[in-house]
């Protein structure tokens, strides 16, 4: 969000500047939006998401092109995944509060979430 949001900004800034009619302003800033689906296709998905759900030769195929794209020396018959014990209990959003250390920190996110976005404005 810290960088995504000066970034629009001034494309938006830009695209104001360049285009003085609103209409055409709105559709130059929504035309990004068509874009956006076409990654659900190109991204992979997590390698933790995969494990977490069983398809462990789907996420060693992911790490392997991870591997691959950064060059690393990775022997990944050597890699094991493992499936994660099911027996753990789900948090809650309650959880959050319940903890006095979970509060406080929660608290400073929410101050410097809100600061930071209405300092945009």
């Amino acid at each position: 969000m810290q960088f995504t949001w000066p970034v629009s900004r001034m494309f938006v800034l830009i695209c104001a500047w360049l285009t003085k009619n609103w209409r055409r302003i709105m559709q130059l800033i929504s035309a990004p939006m068509l874009v956006a689906p076409i990654f659900l296709f190109l991204l992979p998905e997590s390698p933790r998401w995969l494990v977490a759900r069983g398809r462990i030769s789907d996420a060693k195929a992911v790490i392997g092109k991870a591997v691959e794209v950064n060059k690393l020396d990775v022997n990944m018959d050597e890699v094991v995944l493992n499936k994660p014990n099911q027996t753990a209990r789900k948090g809650t959003v309650l959880d959050i509060l319940r903890y006095s250390v979970l509060r406080k920190k929660t608290l400073i996110m929410y101050v410097n979430w809100f600061s930071s976005s209405f300092m945009m404005y």
